[in-house]
């Protein structure tokens, strides 16, 4: 997908300025999205492999504990590494000051895992959870105190020093799990295999930012930077806490068992969102926070925001299409569960990618307070419809989830962006004629499933995605747009 990115992204008949621009972007694009989809490569490779050696059981008890105590992150962080990047300016003493905040709050929350396990492991009457709680809540002190050698690399455009130590993070904690697995370590695996990504990975940033902190200074101006990651911190927890109340209200409800066919439909769905709307951040933040004209700003979201939805709604469209064969594939024998919720938890990451746009023009234009009140109501929503349905089951938490998540699209798109000054509707209408193509392929894959084409397996999956290309590619040649968009993938590769 990088060289989707990277031709959307440039474009041959628009003027010298437009063009530097642009073109460092598609650079950053094509280096960043080249790592994403080797880790997420990876990522998938480990889930085809640990699906087949271990069970439901240990990933939900794994999606227990990392349910809860994945907020360390957030708090480890506390907006902080999207406020030093968002800075236009960011003196040693500043950034310095930021490592330090952000190490003492990761090792805070760390140590404070030491007492709450207990009780998480009586909360979800599960005694196991307590020293899994304790071993998974130790990466966070690494990740406290490697946040700001992150952020580092990214303000000085090193996304291949960034690439390189997500993918050799990946690969280690790969090989960790699936040899513990193997040896018959169980769920222990899991959890091994997230602490060798945060001490891999984050040895390899720290090493190669080659920046060092120096002491704590009150004399640095902080309070526009604590301002910043502070209303941006808001936003994080509230997303967190609706992004995970699923699993920790199934978990607690019905048990791992349950939780862990939920957990791999969900995780075949977030996966590539991950892999390529996450760091895509890292381009598109400092990107975008340099433009200060609105037709400007809306121009460059707009190619960005193509560039994502035909990548991701692609995937979503097909993993919703052919639910059950990606499954048999994917997991193996004895996870048919998983793709009843496959469709529902692809239609709330169709909307979550065609929100993420919104989410950059907030923070490029410094307007976290909206960004905040944007999402709120969305948010509320799920979290609502999750508590109310859950005795429905995991399908009526998906749907919850997935009707939130459609709200917030809503907000966005009709209510608060344009009060960031950009003109909402070329988004509204790259959407519209994305989602129109994608949507096409679904339903022809969809409607030869209902007139009898019934196929298991590989051989289906490989049928039913040649159905998915010639009704999503009959409607994309259609349309002028997309069809300059898919040329200029043409001669990207060529030059390649």
């Amino acid at each position: 997908m990088s060289p989707l990115v990277a031709s959307i992204l440039v474009r041959a008949d628009e003027g010298d300025e437009e063009r530097g621009r642009d073109a460092g972007g598609a650079r950053a694009a094509a280096v960043t999205l080249a790592g994403q989809w080797t880790k997420y490569a990876l990522q998938l490779a480990s889930l085809v492999v640990l699906a087949r050696l271990l069970t439901p059981t240990d990933f939900g008890l794994i999606a227990m504990t990392t349910a809860v105590i994945g907020i360390a992150n957030v708090l480890g962080d506390f907006g902080l590494s999207l406020a030093a990047i968002q800075a236009r300016q960011l003196s040693q003493g500043q950034r310095s000051n930021l490592f330090w905040l952000n190490g003492a709050v990761g090792t805070i929350t760390a140590l404070a895992f030491v007492p709450i396990a207990p009780l998480l492991a009586s909360f979800y009457n599960d005694p196991r959870l307590t020293l899994l709680t304790i071993a998974l809540g130790s990466s966070f002190v690494v990740a406290g105190f490697t946040t700001q050698h992150r952020a580092d690399l990214t303000r000085r455009t090193r996304f291949t020093s960034l690439a390189l130590s997500d993918v050799l993070g990946q690969a280690a904690a790969f090989a960790t799990a699936v040899l513990s697995a193997w040896a018959g370590a169980g769920y222990w695996a899991l959890a091994l295999q997230q602490i060798v990504f945060a001490v891999v990975s984050g040895v390899l940033v720290v090493s190669w930012s080659r920046w060092r902190p120096s002491r704590p200074s009150r004399a640095e101006p902080m309070r526009a930077l604590l301002s910043y990651g502070g209303s941006t911190f808001l936003t994080q927890v509230v997303n967190y806490i609706s992004a995970n109340a699923d699993s920790v209200l199934l978990g607690q409800r019905f048990g791992a068992t349950v939780l862990g066919f939920y957990n791999r439909a969900f995780q075949l769905v977030s996966l590539p969102v991950q892999q390529l709307a996450s760091p895509l951040t890292r381009i598109a933040l400092p990107l975008l926070s340099r433009i200060t004209e609105p037709a400007e700003l809306t121009r460059v979201a707009t190619k960005i925001h193509a560039a994502l939805l035909w990548a991701l709604l692609s995937i979503l469209s097909v993993l919703a299409a052919m639910s059950e064969q990606v499954t048999s594939v994917v997991l193996g024998p004895g996870w048919s569960a998983a793709a009843d919720l496959l469709p529902i938890l692809a239609v709330g990451g169709a909307f979550q990618v065609l929100s993420y746009v919104y989410y950059w023009v907030f923070l490029a234009t410094a307007r976290t307070g909206l960004l905040f009140v944007s999402e709120l109501s969305g948010r509320l929503v799920m979290i609502a419809g999750m508590i109310v349905f859950i005795e429905d089951g995991p399908a009526a938490v998906a749907t919850a989830s997935a009707a939130g998540t459609a709200l917030i699209w809503a907000v966005g798109s009709f209510l608060t962006v344009k009060r960031t000054g950009i003109d909402p509707r070329p988004l509204l209408l790259t959407s519209a004629r994305i989602v129109s193509a994608v949507g096409s392929g679904f339903l022809l894959v969809r409607g030869c499933m209902l007139f009898g084409l019934d196929i298991d397996g590989w051989l289906g999956l490989v049928v039913y995605l040649a159905c998915w290309l010639l009704g999503a590619g009959s409607i994309a040649c259609a349309q002028r747009a997309s069809r300059l968009e898919l040329q200029g993938v043409v001669v990207l590769l060529r030059r390649r």
